[in-house]
């Protein structure tokens, strides 16, 4: 069974283990299939959702549940790539945070929103993926 530390040494090899954060409180047996989210489809959000598919294609151990971004264009570019239904595209981050079939969240925003998003999905019992920079002041 492969857990979730495996799971993103496989999809994001660049990533390492510095970079994951992991939730504490997750049930046993959860490992059996990583359902993620993927919150900016950006150039960036757009490669993560690229990898995940590849690795999903190849294991079946994991899964997109939710894919958020302000904009509508991208949302639909990611939607139909992946083949999801509407109802899992979100212009809000926090309905996709309130999602209890989400377990990782990859924040692929602009940089001024890394802090704030990062917090919310922690405080979710997400486990988070953030680009750099996690914010912009020491304090």
């Amino acid at each position: 069974m492969e857990s979730r530390r495996e799971f993103f040494e496989n999809v994001m090899p660049s990533v390492g283990m510095s970079a994951f954060l992991p939730a504490s409180a997750r049930a046993a047996g959860s490992n059996d299939r990583i359902n993620a989210a993927v919150i900016g489809l950006g150039s960036m959000g757009l490669g993560h959702v690229h990898l995940l598919k590849k690795y999903a294609d190849e294991t079946g151990r994991a899964r997109v549940t939710a894919l958020c971004d302000i904009y509508t264009k991208r949302k639909q570019r990611a939607r139909e790539y992946l083949g999801m239904s509407e109802k899992d595209l979100y212009h809000d981050y926090r309905e996709v945070l309130a999602r209890p079939d989400v377990d990782v969240v990859f924040v692929a925003t602009p940089d001024h929103w890394h802090f704030r998003m990062t917090m919310d999905a922690l405080s979710a019992g997400k486990d988070v993926y953030v680009q750099k920079p996690m914010t912009h002041r020491v304090e």
